[in-house]
């Protein structure tokens, strides 16, 4: 049994969004902090075409302004990369919480946490 529709009351939606992003660049490089090679992905909002009923100004309309980065570790990640130029969904779920490990893991150096 649910208290709250009992008592009348919608439970609140859980926060979720797509987002429509184009990819403006990818760049290597190093990342001093970690020691480690890194690519990074550059996007921004798609732009309004001036047509109300086009897809890109309907989610332009909503997401008129934002950037994303990511930066990923190269040598962990060897997949295909965005590519400049192409549309992307970005879709936004609320994530559970973190489970706490039992054993931390052991850092670069085989320490544990």
């Amino acid at each position: 049994m649910d208290p709250q529709k009992e008592a009348g009351q919608e439970k609140p939606k859980a926060f979720k969004t797509r987002c429509k992003f184009i990819c403006e660049n990818v760049v290597g490089g190093e990342d001093q902090r970690h020691n480690n090679e890194m690519v990074s992905w550059f996007f921004r909002p798609v732009n309004s075409t001036g047509n109300p009923e086009h897809e890109n100004s309907k989610f332009w309309k909503y997401t008129p302004a934002g950037s994303l980065q990511i930066s990923v570790s190269k040598e962990h990640y060897k997949g295909a990369h965005p590519t400049i130029g192409k549309e992307y969904f970005l879709d936004l779920v609320e994530a559970p919480p973190a489970e706490v490990p039992v054993d931390p893991p052991a850092d670069s150096n085989g320490q544990k946490g």
